[in-house]
C-alpha cells in the first residue's frame, strides 16, 4: 500500500504490522501510523433548474466539508452537471449553512453549468418576460447587447442574488443573475 508519510514528505510504500489497529510502517524511514482507508459516502442531491427538479447523488468522504454557496459536481441519471448548493439538512432533519459529509442526508442545489434566466424586455409600453438557457460563465453587462427572438435588446439593468446593477459596465456572470432588464433597439 502507497500512503503519504509526514517524514518522507511523498507518497511511499508501507506495510501492515497490526491490523486490528490499523497500523502501517513506512518501508522508506520506518515511521509506524495509523491508516484508516476512506470508505466515500453518497449523499442524494436534489437539482433545481428552472421551474423542474431532479433527484442524482455526490459522492464524497465523510470528513470533506460542504457548505452553503459551494459548487459541487452532481451525478444524474442522464448527466453529469455543476451546481451550487443551496441547502444542506443533516440525517436528524435539521438545515444547517455547512457540515461533514458524513452527517449529511441530502443536498438541494440550483445547477449552474447553464442556467435559465429570466429577461424583461420593455419595447415602447409594453413588458414582455422571457426565459432564455445560457452557460453560468456566461458574463452580461449593463449597457451591452442581448439577441433574443432575432431582436437586439439594450441591457439596462441586471438583478443579482446581492445588488441590483444599473452603472454602464457593472457586469455579473449568468449563474448569479435572478433578472436581466432590457429594452428593445431599433
Amino acid at each position: 500500500m502507497r500512503v503519504y508519510c509526514d517524514v518522507c514528505g511523498e507518497e511511499t510504500p508501507h506495510r501492515l504490522i497490526r491490523k486490528e489497529k490499523y497500523l502501517y510502517s513506512c518501508r522508506t524511514c520506518g515511521t509506524v501510523r495509523e491508516v484508516r482507508e476512506k470508505k466515500p459516502l453518497e449523499i442524494k442531491a436534489i437539482v433545481s433548474s428552472g421551474d423542474r427538479s431532479s433527484v442524482g447523488k455526490v459522492t464524497l468522504n465523510d470528513g470533506d466539508i460542504l457548505k452553503v454557496g459551494d459548487e459541487i459536481v452532481v451525478e444524474l441519471p442522464d448527466r453529469v452537471t455543476l451546481a451550487e448548493i443551496t441547502s444542506i439538512e443533516l440525517k436528524e432533519g435539521r438545515r444547517v449553512e455547512e457540515s461533514s459529509a458524513g452527517n449529511v442526508q441530502a443536498i438541494w442545489t440550483r445547477e449552474v453549468e447553464e442556467v435559465i434566466l429570466r429577461v424583461s424586455l420593455h419595447k415602447g409600453r409594453y413588458t414582455e418576460s422571457v426565459r432564455i438557457k445560457v452557460p453560468g460563465e456566461t458574463v452580461f453587462r449593463v449597457d451591452g447587447m442581448i439577441k433574443i427572438s432575432g431582436k437586439q435588446y439594450r441591457i439596462t439593468g441586471i438583478k443579482t442574488g446581492k445588488r441590483m446593477l444599473k452603472s454602464p459596465s457593472q457586469e455579473a456572470v449568468a449563474k448569479e443573475i435572478v433578472r436581466i432588464y432590457a429594452r428593445h433597439e431599433n
